[in-house]
């Protein structure tokens, strides 16, 4: 099946954790977002209905939507633009005519990628991780009705992450740490911790990078 809808490519596309919607980005600086029907249909059946999407008059970016994600409950998702601007709008409910925004975060640089953690943080935050032009990757927790409701965790600067734009980024849907072998043994302990979280990004200079994280070290820096 086709889907209409955007003018310009699709820059990313994005399932949400239930499977039953599927959202859209684009270089026309608008996303899309479509409702799966019945879920018991066979594959050569499935279809999707447009639900709602942005236009010059809703939408907040003003330039190219490089990256979308969704939020482990699916309440909310995140657009990251060339505009410099991480956007977070709420998963629209049945009777939903318009896109509605919950928050908004400027950054530095054009945002080129986005994720957010399968798992919220010990005070009910999001992780995202927002990926640069200039090659940085950002973490920062959000939660909606904080005083401030994006705090920066942690900066990768160039040394550590990319030189490059940053094309993609991509948590590990699950806790612990992939690729660790016995013979190091302080990661080894680790790994049965469940205080990791691995996060891949990929880049215009070539690389392919994987970061661990330590949750407890990371909520210390909120």
């Amino acid at each position: 099946m086709t889907l209409e809808g955007h003018a310009l490519t699709v820059t990313q596309i994005a399932f949400s954790k239930s499977g039953e919607y599927l959202l859209t980005v684009s270089r026309d600086r608008t996303w899309y977002m479509y409702k799966r029907g019945n879920a018991e249909a066979p594959v050569s059946e499935l279809q999707f209905e447009h639900v709602m999407h942005t236009e010059n008059r809703t939408s907040v970016h003003t330039r190219i939507i490089w990256s979308c994600c969704w939020a482990p409950d699916d309440k909310y998702f995140f657009t990251a633009s060339r505009d410099k601007k991480v956007a977070v709008w709420y998963c629209p409910a049945a009777d939903d005519k318009e896109p509605k925004l919950a928050g908004k975060l400027d950054v530095a640089d054009s945002a080129t990628a986005v994720d957010s953690a399968h798992m919220c943080l010990a005070d009910g935050s999001y992780l995202v991780a927002v990926g640069m032009d200039n090659g940085q990757i950002l973490l920062y927790s959000w939660l909606l009705g904080r005083n401030s409701p994006w705090q920066q965790l942690v900066t990768l600067d160039n040394s550590l992450a990319h030189h490059k734009t940053v094309k993609r980024l991509k948590f590990r849907p699950c806790l612990g740490l992939a690729g660790i072998h016995d013979n190091n043994p302080a990661m080894a302990k680790a790994k049965d911790k469940e205080d990791w979280l691995q996060l891949a990004s990929c880049s215009s200079d070539h690389s392919v990078k994987i970061f661990n994280i330590r949750l407890s070290l990371l909520t210390k820096c909120a």
